[in-house]
């Protein structure tokens, strides 16, 4: 113990967690540490006993980091944490003690630190701590994957400074409640994914989409307002809820996932990617965190697909534990597919899934409402009368057909400030004949651009 004490600053031996070493600030700024004082050779039965140590996720840890930051900038402001010093090294074979090396995503808001130490120096309830961050990476041959370990150390500085266990749960639940990313819609980037969450991760608008605004059964609209509820509702009920839709493309699956996400505007945060590969047990854990927290899963089917048939066995292994609970939990989660028939049996038997809607195609009745819906230019709604209803009809369109005919309507308008009868009738032979009329037979109900 003597011997360790010469070559590291020990803190005040007050707290009653017993003390720790301490690395921030007892070495000039430029300075080089010496390898006495590197945690890694410190004897683990002496870290065991430091005033608070905790273990933290790669996600766990961008976020923390993030927030004291913010707060040492002053972009944020806590009541009683205050950031007094932020200092980095960047590893072991570089162990000088500078500013840290920090990167900001424009894409979500977050800074993100490089170096294997840092250190924030903190007054907490006007005594003083030190927040120490040490990270080991660990690459794995042929594999994208980061494999990150941090741990927190916390420690006080002055006589009084006895609440290090307090002040790292207080930071840790500010720093969550305090992200970026809280409450907002973000996008799961796979190709910006490198083993690393947080910087995958971008936010998105989505079109703003109301209930009343779907064209859809009234029992399946009441299923709809049942799972809005539930994430308002969350804090008191406890209940996270997991839908599939299934209905053919163009019927409008993604436009009530919309729905429900502008209903439950910045009461949770959501998640969107597409299913196919991904990294099924960080995205869960990373949800996790976001109490409440939506995860949009668009084309199930590519990640959860027949087990005889999936090229993704362990992401649907991965996907079936969280859907067990055996991952982390409490995550809401909205799927999407055309085919329920090409999911996994195991994924979406009752008990995984606590719904499974079919999706319908709109009704013929409801077509001129939902032209009105998306237009109120009187002469393009006057182009919809009873013959042109009766086409539609006829032919069974899907309204994601209605929706685009629309926007060609438009776009003619703004080029040539109107359009006549027969030049509308030529678009709707047009449109029809491109994404209805070809040879195969089995292909006449794909076509639907995913809404």
């Amino acid at each position: 113990m003597n011997k360790l004490k010469r070559g590291c600053n020990f803190l005040s031996p007050h707290d009653k967690n017993l003390s720790t070493p301490s690395l921030i600030f007892t070495t000039k700024k430029g300075g080089v540490m010496s390898k006495e004082k590197s945690y890694i050779t410190i004897p683990e039965e002496l870290i065991s006993k430091a005033l608070y140590k905790v273990y933290l996720t790669d996600t766990h840890t961008e976020i923390i980091k993030d927030f004291l930051y913010k707060l040492y900038l002053g972009k944020l402001n806590d009541e009683n944490i205050f950031v007094q010093k932020v200092l980095g090294i960047k590893n072991n074979f570089d162990p000088a003690l500078t500013l840290p090396n920090i990167n900001f995503n424009e894409k979500n808001g977050m800074y993100s630190f490089t170096d294997f130490y840092t250190f924030f120096s903190v007054k907490y309830k006007d005594e003083s701590y030190e927040l120490n961050f040490q990270t080991a990476f660990q690459f794995e041959f042929n594999c994208e994957d980061i494999f990150r370990k941090t741990f927190l150390f916390t420690g006080g500085t002055s006589k009084k400074a006895d609440r290090s266990e307090e002040l790292t749960k207080a930071i840790i639940s500010s720093a969550i409640a305090n992200c970026s990313i809280h409450n907002k819609v973000v996008r799961f980037d796979r190709e910006a994914y490198k083993g690393e969450m947080v910087r995958a991760v971008e936010f998105v608008n989505t079109p703003p989409t109301k209930t009343s605004d779907l064209f859809i059964s009234a029992d399946k609209k009441d299923q709809i307002i049942r799972f809005i509820n539930s994430i308002t509702d969350f804090d008191k009920n406890k209940i996270s809820l997991r839908y599939l839709f299934n209905g053919k493309p163009g019927t409008g699956k993604t436009q009530i996932i919309n729905s429900i996400i502008t209903e439950t505007c910045g009461k949770c945060t959501v998640v969107l990617c597409n299913g196919g590969s991904l990294p099924v047990k960080k995205l869960f854990e990373f949800c996790s965190y976001f109490n409440p927290c939506l995860l949009v899963i668009d084309d199930l089917d590519f990640l959860a697909n027949d087990r005889e048939n999936n090229i993704h066995q362990t992401e649907l292994g991965d996907f079936l534990q969280a859907l067990d609970g055996l991952l982390p939990n409490f995550v809401f989660l909205l799927s999407a597919t055309n085919d329920k028939g090409l999911v996994d049996k195991a994924a979406s038997r009752p008990g995984r899934f606590d719904m499974i809607l079919d999706i319908a195609e709109i009704e013929p009745k409801n077509y001129l409402s939902l032209v009105k819906r998306e237009t109120c230019d009187e002469r393009i709604i006057s182009l919809f009368d009873e013959d042109t209803l009766l086409y539609l009809k006829d032919r069974r369109v899907t309204g994601a057909f209605i929706v685009s005919l629309l926007k060609q309507i438009k776009s003619s308008i703004m080029l040539n400030g109107e359009i006549s009868c027969e030049e509308f009738s030529e678009y709707l032979n047009l449109c029809y004949r491109g994404f209805y009329s070809i040879n195969d037979d089995n292909f006449n109900n794909v076509v639907g651009f995913g809404t």
